[in-house]
């Protein structure tokens, strides 16, 4: 396997959250996957050929995509300079949790 074609294996089992099993299946199953994975009609890899290939891929590697794709996002100015701030506050509440004897009284 080449290196895109090991890259997008990895984000394509990240994304879908696939055990190497379960890509392998797609692979063989998918037309349009197979396209994005860059893979050749009779290409098919295998359970342990994934998994070798994807497990070779090192924390320096993902490190440098991540930080390519920050900087071309920049450059490109896809994303603006803002702060998000997100609200995860617990509030009580006076809803209990489902049980058969209060579904029952319902209906």
């Amino acid at each position: 396997m080449t290196a895109e074609q090991v890259l997008c294996c990895s984000i394509l089992k990240h994304i879908h959250n696939l055990t190497y099993d379960d890509l392998e299946y797609w692979l063989a199953d998918s037309n349009s996957l197979r396209a994005f994975t860059r893979l050749s009609q009779g290409q098919c890899p295998g359970t342990s050929t994934l998994q070798n290939n994807i497990k070779s891929l090192r924390e320096e590697t993902w490190l440098a995509i991540h930080q390519f794709i920050i900087s071309y996002a920049d450059e490109k100015k896809l994303e603006k300079d803002r702060k998000i701030r997100l609200d995860s506050t617990v509030v009580m509440s006076n809803i209990h949790s489902p049980s058969d004897k209060s579904v029952s009284r319902y209906f």
